[in-house]
């Protein structure tokens, strides 16, 4: 195949063009070796330079206040602390802070609310749905259970249904329930991983274009 000296100048100049643009890209860094699923998100997006520890251990600590320092986004799992300490090291340009995780005590809310930024008051935030004409669940059947069920009565609960070790007639009885066995689903199948990474890597995009995220944590 033969090229052109103006050809290959050509290429050349665009290939630098594309490398100007890259660099203007904001900066997500990925603490981990997540599902592909989120990571080809993110890839395929041509929204972020994303740069991974890609192990399957947690990032040590000083690597990762190395690596935060100017990023733009910063999706992590529940090993890493996100407090003071990391939030300084990586700046005023960190936007979003999306998490792989089921809950969120690896936070420091109060930092996050400190740095400005991280989410509002929505008028339908923490609106779910009616308690009227339901069926609710309960999972263990002791005295807080049922305690819990006395008190949703007045809200016109049409079903009260419990899981435990064992059926609890006597405690059933006296609030209605009925007995049901809640089969195991799979929480920890690749999956759900999967979906969890997706999910994280959404949350990222959408925080760093400034959008509603799929799933945001409100402080």
């Amino acid at each position: 195949m033969w090229c052109s000296r103006a050809a290959v100048r050509q290429l050349a100049l665009g290939l630098k063009a594309a490398q100007r643009d890259m660099a203007t890209l904001p900066r997500v860094y990925v603490t981990r070796k997540v599902p592909p699923q989120g990571l080809d998100i993110l890839s395929k997006s041509a929204q972020v330079q994303m740069e991974v520890w890609d192990s399957d251990d947690p990032v040590p600590r000083q690597e990762l206040l190395k690596k935060v320092k100017g990023c733009d986004g910063l999706l992590c799992v529940l090993t890493e602390k996100i407090d003071a300490e990391l939030l300084d090291a990586a700046g005023p340009n960190l936007k979003v802070v999306s998490t792989m995780s089921v809950g969120f005590d690896h936070l420091s809310l109060d930092e996050l609310k400190k740095s400005g930024g991280w989410g509002t008051w929505r008028t339908l935030w923490l609106c779910g749905y009616e308690l009227a004409d339901s069926t609710v669940g309960i999972l263990g059947l002791g005295r807080i259970g049922v305690a819990i069920a006395e008190r949703l009565k007045p809200f016109k609960v049409k079903k009260f249904l419990y899981s435990d070790v064992a059926p609890r007639p006597e405690l059933a009885e006296a609030i209605q329930a009925e007995y049901v066995i809640l089969p195991h689903i799979a929480s920890a199948s690749f999956t759900t991983r999967n979906a969890m990474s997706a999910l994280a890597a959404n949350n990222l995009l959408a925080g760093l274009r400034g959008e509603r995220m799929p799933k945001e944590l409100q402080l």
